[in-house]
């Protein structure tokens, strides 16, 4: 799987750029194969909250999708927060937290979505869709694979 660089503006062409910040390493690989089938640019998969931040800094992507609980001493709530601040790229977090504490702080980043684990590629897909209709209008929808 190749992550590619891109100019960071909203690409309808190819469905948009997307960040994935998730600790599991063979989720986040899981993740960017969903994506990609479906025509969307991973520009990386990253692990932890401090290179999240940074490399959506370099990277401007699209859309951010952010586990919650990741590796190091920047959870995905303040690293999102940080990102926010610093460029507002939206994020969608995907989490297994549906109630609680986790969650009530994640809404007050005012994510773009969430997406509940375990999920499945078409609900990850809706909610890709949504937060980049609404980041990008032109961008509703992932072109079609082509075999």
């Amino acid at each position: 799987m190749a992550y590619t660089k891109g100019n960071g503006n909203c690409q309808p062409a190819n469905g948009g750029r997307i960040l994935v910040v998730e600790d599991e390493l063979l989720v986040g690989l899981d993740i960017a194969c969903m994506l990609e089938e479906r025509g969307y640019e991973v520009v990386d998969v990253v692990d932890n909250g401090k290179r999240a931040v940074m490399t959506a800094a370099r990277e401007h992507p699209d859309l951010i999708l952010m586990d919650i609980t990741i590796r190091g001493s920047m959870d995905g709530i303040e690293a999102a927060q940080a990102i926010r601040a610093q460029d507002g790229i939206p994020v969608v977090f995907v989490t297994s937290y549906t109630e609680g504490p986790l969650r009530e702080r994640a809404e007050a980043t005012k994510p773009a979505g969430y997406v509940t684990k375990p999920f499945s590629s078409p609900e990850l897909e809706r909610a890709v869709e949504h937060a980049l209709a609404r980041r990008c209008p032109t961008a509703v929808r992932a072109p079609e694979p082509t075999a």
